[in-house]
This record gives structure tokens, C-alpha cells and sequence, in this order.
């Protein structure tokens, strides 16, 4: 069924009449990126370095060649630098759009259907069955606040882009990130899918 977005719109008006609501949240403020997460930063940083290095040999080896080398000889040391930009991308803007993603982001948990829904720009609702979803985590910090992830079993779930069905491929994992009293989320997954929590 199609569904009309609007912004003012709230992950509570996707729960169906036969449903009862559980659980509803939003990612907390300050927005912390996961350890996961973190480490593409550190592995950001030494890809830069590692590219620079990488120039720095390949100009330190053209010199040794004189003008009558290839052209293609002359210009490999700039073959570096879009690794650099792969870099700089993995240290400042990719944590920028993770943490800007999710101020827009609103959970619910009913008791069929785990609903995620994207009030940004794009505007996107993804819902999973319990039935499709499998080993599910989670991790948090001394106060309580983290992420539950789960994998998807079978492509059983159902995307809306700006309010139309979306086929685009399935992600195998989803979560829902930075939220508070994450053990008790956890628990309404393990209830609610059967699973034993550890």
C-alpha cells in the first residue's frame, strides 16, 4: 500500500490497527558514532598517510627519469591522490553523515513488525517481521545508551522511499543506534522473536 509522507509525520502512524505498540525511540543527543564506526576514522587516517608515502616514492622515482620518458611515467605519482580523498572522506565526512542521518531517525517496536522511519530529506520507512530477523546484539555504554543489531533471514521486508514501494536490495544488517535503555530494547526483541538472551 502506498504511504504519503509528510514531515510532520511520526514512526506512530505507520503502526497498523492490529498491532500494539511496545516500544518507541529516537537516537539520543549527543549522536556517538559506534566502535565500528570509529575505527574507519582510524583506518582513514592511515590510508592518507600511506597515500602520501605512496607519492612521495613514485615523485622520488620519476626524477630518476629523464625527459624523454613516457608521459605516463611522469604523471603516475598523481594516481595517489583520489586514494587521499578516499581518505580524507573516511576521517571527516562519512562520521558527519552517519550523525546527521540519524537526528532524523525514529524507531518502534510493536508486537509484529519492527518499524525504522527516516524523517530526513529522503524520506524512507523499512519495516522487518520478527520471523525474518536473526542473531541479534547488542552494546552500550556505562549509562545505558547503545545499539541493537540484528540480520535479516530472507528478503521479507518492506521499503517506502517518499511514500512509494521500494525493490531495492535488501541490506543483510540493520540496527537501531544510539538509544537509550538498550538491555530493555533488547529484551522486547528476545520476547518478541523467541531468542534467549545470553
Amino acid at each position: 500500500m502506498e504511504q504519503n509522507f509528510q514531515s510532520n509525520e511520526s514512526v506512530r502512524d505507520y503502526v497498523l490497527q492490529d498491532e500494539r505498540l511496545l516500544w518507541t525511540g529516537k537516537p539520543v543527543k549527543p549522536i556517538k558514532l559506534l566502535p565500528g564506526e570509529k575505527f574507519n576514522i582510524v583506518f582513514g587516517v592511515f590510508w592518507i598517510v600511506f597515500s602520501i608515502f605512496w607519492m612521495g616514492l613514485a615523485f622520488a622515482t620519476v626524477k630518476k627519469f629523464d625527459e624523454q620518458d613516457i608521459l605516463m611515467m611522469k604523471i603516475f605519482p598523481y594516481f595517489g591522490i583520489p586514494f587521499s580523498f578516499v581518505g580524507l572522506y573516511l576521517v571527516f565526512l562519512s562520521p558527519f553523515r552517519i550523525m546527521n542521518k540519524r537526528k532524523y531517525i525514529e524507531y518502534a517496536l510493536t508486537n509484529k513488525r519492527i518499524l525504522i522511519f527516516n524523517n530526513g530529506k529522503k524520506k524512507t520507512l523499512n519495516t522487518f517481521n520478527y520471523s525474518d530477523i536473526h542473531n541479534i546484539s547488542f552494546g552500550c555504554d556505562e549509562n545505558g545508551v547503545g545499539a541493537v543489531t540484528f540480520f535479516i533471514k530472507k528478503t521479507g521486508a518492506t521499503t517506502f522511499v517518499d511514500g512509494h514501494p521500494s525493490r531495492s536490495a535488501m541490506r543483510t544488517m540493520a540496527g537501531m543506534y544510539n538509544i537509550e535503555n538498550v538491555k530493555k530494547v533488547y529484551k522486547i526483541f528476545c520476547n518478541q522473536t523467541g531468542e534467549k538472551e545470553p
